[in-house]
């Protein structure tokens, strides 16, 4: 019988957390630009609205989809996000230090 193994693959990841901080760099990480507008009382309602449900609505390939506290939010080869769960993603995934 054949044997497999998992390919190696880079992916791109952030975890959400409720606060402020960790919202924004996922905004920011959905958006893929640095400069998601912050400011005013609009930002802060969405970040109380993302910490009170306890999720993000997200797009991914296959429609929308809800990134929940602690879970990860994955940026995939093809471009795609995908939410994984804490545990598993700690299980399958390890973080590269060094330059790429």
């Amino acid at each position: 019988m054949p044997l497999f193994k998992k390919r190696s693959v880079v992916i791109q990841a952030i975890q959400l957390n409720p606060n402020y901080n960790s919202i924004l760099k996922v905004s920011q990480f959905i958006e893929g630009k640095e400069d998601v507008n912050q400011n005013g009382s609009r930002f802060k309602d969405y970040c109380d609205s993302v910490i009170n449900n306890g999720s993000v609505i997200i797009e991914t390939n296959k429609g929308l989809g809800r990134l929940y506290m602690t879970n990860w939010l994955v940026k995939g080869e093809q471009g795609c996000f995908y939410t994984i769960k804490n545990k598993h993603f700690l299980e399958t995934y390890e973080e590269i230090t060094e330059k790429l």
